[in-house]
């Protein structure tokens, strides 16, 4: 069971925290990794094992999303059939830091229906100035293409939910 945790630990460094990999380059990376930082084979089983969590850390993926560029935000944002939100962002940012897990857990909570996407202001100075962006952590609301409603700050778990629901019934 120790070892399927690592395993699992080891999944999310590599899958999640770093780029998309296709499925086989994770399995792959997965594999090597336990072989040469541990005594410790995994058996055969753990291959489906990997990819079941494979899976479901794909499925998280699509929920919660970094913006990579301007285009990017046009496809993944503005032309998205599902409500957005849009979390303007910075690394050095302490509020930041506490509001985007309780975000992203809040979004992950409806099923699909509404979307996170995060915007580094560092990285992408002209969307924040385009959505009027003066303090972070600014959170705005987007459906077909259009901001419904934002916020400023860092809020707590049921006033993120009534934001969300917003969103979603506008």
């Amino acid at each position: 069971m120790a070892a399927l945790r690592t395993c699992a630990r080891r999944l999310h460094r590599i899958c999640i925290s770093s780029s998309q990999l296709p499925q086989a380059e994770c399995k792959r990376q997965i594999l090597t990794q336990s072989t040469l930082t541990s005594n410790v084979s995994l058996p055969i089983t753990r291959n489906i094992h990997t990819s079941r969590l494979l899976s479901m850390s794909q499925e998280k993926m699509s929920t919660n999303f970094n913006i990579q560029d301007e285009d990017d935000f046009k496809e993944k944002v503005l032309k998205s059939a599902t409500p957005v939100v849009v979390d303007f962002h910075a690394d050095w940012c302490g509020p930041c830091r506490l509001l985007g897990p309780k975000l992203e857990k809040a979004v992950d909570e409806h099923d699909g229906k509404i979307l996170l996407a995060k915007v580094d202001i560092d990285e992408l100075s002209e969307i924040a100035m385009k959505y009027n962006v003066s303090v972070v952590p600014t959170v705005v609301g987007i459906k077909d293409g259009k901001k419904v409603t934002n916020f400023e700050g860092n809020l707590p778990e049921n006033e993120i939910q009534a934001f969300l629901k917003r969103i979603l019934m506008k």
